[in-house]
């Protein structure tokens, strides 16, 4: 009886450094040429051409797609803080904290989140978009809110008790406003005593 089917091998094309996705930190990596071939009795026998390429960690043996090799972790970053801005902007026009002081508020916190100065003709254009009629800063918030990470989540509280403490208004305002907050973003309501702990922490740091 005949035993026949497919396999693929790997060949090396190139190496270099990447970001490994697995270590998170820069690894050597090898990236190989897939290559299908007919095989007989479980033996490669005829090329039946290239599948693709994949990429493989020196250090983990992790495999990753050849995208990986493009992965920026620090442009990752500072996009992910970008969005975390936008949140906090619809936050502000959603709860009326578009003061002077709240706008300064936003700034600083949006600088510490990309730990880097950012001018606060940034945050006045902002809001002036997000203020532009038919924009709906709950709807908004309610649709994008969920989507981060929870450690995402707890940064836009902290950043947004620093804005509305910017004025002076007393301790069930502020927790008013952050309850609402807090499920707009989709975490439980019934967990917002410990996230308001946890939050109120990081807000005086």
């Amino acid at each position: 009886m005949l035993i026949w089917g497919t396999t693929h091998l790997k060949s090396i094309e190139d190496e270099g450094v990447f970001f490994c996705p697995q270590c998170q930190v820069e690894m050597p990596y090898v990236r190989k040429k897939l290559t299908e071939y007919f095989t007989l009795y479980f033996i490669p026998l005829i090329p039946m051409g290239a599948r693709g390429f994949v990429v493989e960690c020196k250090e983990c043996r992790g495999t990753f797609a050849e995208e990986s090799l493009s992965y920026d972790p620090d442009a990752e970053r500072i996009s992910n803080q970008a969005a975390v801005f936008r949140i906090l902007i619809a936050f502000m026009v959603q709860f009326k904290k578009m003061s002077v002081d709240h706008v300064e508020a936003c700034q600083i916190a949006y600088s510490r989140l990309l730990d880097q100065e950012v001018p606060v003709e940034i945050v006045e254009k902002e809001l002036h978009m997000a203020m532009q009629p038919g924009s709906s800063p709950a709807t908004f918030i309610q649709s994008e809110g969920p989507t981060f990470s929870t450690e995402a989540k707890l940064q836009m509280l902290a950043s947004a008790k620093r804005i509305v403490l910017s004025e002076s208004v007393d301790e069930e305002h502020v927790r008013m406003i952050m309850s609402q907050f807090t499920e707009m973003i989709g975490l439980p309501p019934e967990d917002f005593e410990q996230i308001y702990e946890v939050v109120s922490e990081l807000a005086i740091n």
